[in-house]
């Protein structure tokens, strides 16, 4: 069972739940990836300006990125020691790929890279992102659907090591992508801030298993404590048993565990 923590983030009038699951595996799948490529294997790797890392001359299929700059690199997913040696860090969980949204070599720019993947979302449905993010200390990583947001950083985020992180969400209308940028800090020493902030596997699902609230793939006993456990307490903070996101936990999120209780769906 794995441990996770649940917090709220708001950007403009938007309400959005990021679960953090450290060292997590995935979950149940939960119907059909909306993520074109999230594991960025469809690539084109350019070779500048080494083999380990490509910031120029390469593309990534379906993955829109700033056409002004490329402070994004293409990363090779290897454990070669001359990669190791100049910063890359080999996903186990990974394929060929994978990208860093800090490749800019300038310290003073603050070119935090950005991508974006256009999505069909239906209004009002409740969606999960997942993916793979290491951060250093100075990262910071913001995911983006319409007018929420919300952020990975060494507050909430296991650093210096692969970390499975998910986000749920309800779509908002007019909502039609999924924007993933470094926000990290210029001010970082020693040019850390042009490093890191590595992102793989990327998943968007519609949300079938909303009351598996301790992300085992299985609704159970130990989720209904966690909706007892939360019963009509006015949260300052919030809880992943507030699974309708109406800032309290009463009888209608404990129907959502009743009706769902057993195994999550495939």
């Amino acid at each position: 069972m794995h441990t996770a923590m649940d917090i709220k983030a708001h950007s403009g009038a938007g309400t959005a739940i990021l679960s953090i699951i450290l060292g997590a595996t995935a979950v149940a799948s939960e119907g059909t990836n909306l993520i074109a490529n999230g594991g960025f294997e469809d690539a084109v790797f350019g070779g500048c300006p080494n083999d380990c890392f490509t910031s120029c001359g390469f593309a990534i299929n379906h993955w829109h990125r700033p056409a002004w700059y490329y402070t994004e690199d293409l990363v090779r997913n290897t454990d070669s020691p001359d990669c190791v040696a100049i910063g890359t860090v080999p996903n186990p969980a990974g394929g060929a790929y994978y990208v860093s949204l800090q490749g800019s070599v300038c310290c003073q720019c603050n070119n935090n890279g950005r991508v974006t993947q256009f999505v069909t979302l239906e209004p009002g449905a409740r969606y999960r992102l997942q993916m793979q993010v290491y951060l250093d200390q100075f990262d910071a990583i913001k995911v983006a659907c319409g007018t929420q947001s919300v952020t990975f950083d060494g507050s909430n985020t296991a650093t210096d090591t692969w970390t499975s992180v998910r986000w749920y969400f309800m779509a908002e209308p007019g909502a039609t992508s999924i924007e993933i940028s470094s926000v990290g800090t210029p001010s970082a020493p020693e040019c850390m801030e042009a490093e890191r902030a590595f992102i793989d596997n990327i998943s968007l699902r519609r949300s079938s298993c909303d009351a598996d609230l301790d992300g085992d793939g299985d609704i159970d006993g130990a989720d209904l404590s966690v909706v007892l456990g939360a019963w009509g307490v006015p949260m300052t903070d919030p809880s992943p048993a507030d699974m309708n996101i109406d800032g309290i936990v009463n009888g209608a999120d404990l129907a959502v565990v009743l009706n769902a209780w057993g195994a999550c769906p495939d």
